[in-house]
């Protein structure tokens, strides 16, 4: 079994208009959802052994703080361009080319392409994928370039606003 857990960047900061969308910062509602998202993990246990996320700031420092708090090597999290600048299919094979010896993958990125990649892998398409949105995907089978559109079975989805507005 593969499995593969698609993460929507935590709350971005629009204090500054003028600053290039790929280098805003994570905003305090953002930093506050970082600890709610490692819970979630944790909860469900999920435990990556590769995470792929965008070069976008606001998804960078997510990325960070799930490797972080799962205890994983800074070579264990790659930066890659079509997360944030790419489509589903180029999404599909970056998944196809992973090696097989990692099990469990994280994709930490961006609407709507979040969406589509989800849409393609499953048949579902989520009405709504909020930041820091968690959406859980397995896949029978035992190496990832096995993996093709419709393969993949729905887990679970998670809105960690549910989970900070009950604190």
């Amino acid at each position: 079994m593969k499995y593969l857990s698609i993460v929507r960047h935590a709350k971005s900061s629009w204090d500054d208009p003028e600053l290039p969308d790929l280098v805003r910062p994570l905003n305090d509602r953002g930093r506050n959802t970082l600890p709610v998202l490692q819970e979630i993990f944790s909860e469900y246990n999920i435990v990556p052994d590769l995470i792929y996320t965008s070069p976008a700031t606001r998804a960078l420092h997510t990325a960070i703080a799930l490797a972080k708090a799962n205890g994983m090597a800074s070579s264990k999290l790659a930066i890659r361009q079509e997360i944030y600048f790419g489509t589903t299919q180029q999404l599909l094979k970056l998944l196809q080319h992973t090696d097989a010896v990692f099990s469990d993958v994280v994709i930490v990125g961006h609407e709507p392409l979040l969406s589509g990649f989800i849409e393609l892998l499953t048949g579902f398409l989520p009405e709504k994928f909020p930041t820091g949105g968690t959406y859980r995907i397995s896949f029978a089978v035992s190496e990832w370039h096995k993996i093709q559109a419709g393969s993949g079975k729905s887990e679970f989805w998670v809105n960690p606003k549910n989970r900070t507005e009950k604190k």
